[in-house]
């Protein structure tokens, strides 16, 4: 099962690559702890997003959101840094030459023939962490079974709204 697991803000944006927004977003959760944007995190929230990261069986990026994560959770002593680090990851990229996060591959194929592969072995979910134009290619091409958004409660200006 594929599963889609969005954050964006109340006003329903998320950034888009290569964008203002994006840009503007990167320094957020650069100086925010990692796209929770220092907004309070109730404990059952942290418990369920904790147990969903553990029960995956794989998780899927674009290059963006990659290096960003990859250059976090390595080193970070977060709650979630442990379990973000130990669940394989596959990052969808024709331009990064080596991923360099432990448990990490890229794949370079098309989209639905490697999300294919990806099903095959039983396992736990595969989780896609948006960035926004990779979300759209995964919904668009009809690969998201599921689709989970955890909706901060602020507004941080225009982005990529779904379409």
């Amino acid at each position: 099962m594929a599963v889609l697991k969005q954050q964006i803000s109340k006003g329903d944006s998320c950034a888009k690559s290569g964008s203002n927004d994006e840009r503007f977003g990167r320094r957020l959760r650069r100086r925010a702890a990692w796209a929770r944007w220092r907004i309070p995190e109730p404990e059952q929230l942290k418990r369920w997003k904790l147990d969903r990261i553990r029960r995956a069986g794989t998780h899927i990026m674009g290059r963006v959101t990659y290096e960003e994560m990859a250059g976090h959770w390595p080193t970070s002593t977060d709650d979630y840094a442990a379990p973000m680090s130990e669940v394989p990851k596959v990052v969808f990229s024709n331009t990064l030459d080596k991923a360099t996060w432990a448990k990490s591959s890229i794949a370079r194929g098309e989209l639905a023939d490697e999300i294919a592969t990806l099903r095959r072995p039983p396992g736990g979910e595969i989780i896609a962490l948006g960035g926004a134009s990779f979300a759209q290619s995964l919904s668009r091409a009809g690969l998201i079974d599921e689709y989970v958004l955890v909706i901060h409660p602020a507004a941080f200006g225009s982005g990529l709204r779904p379409t």
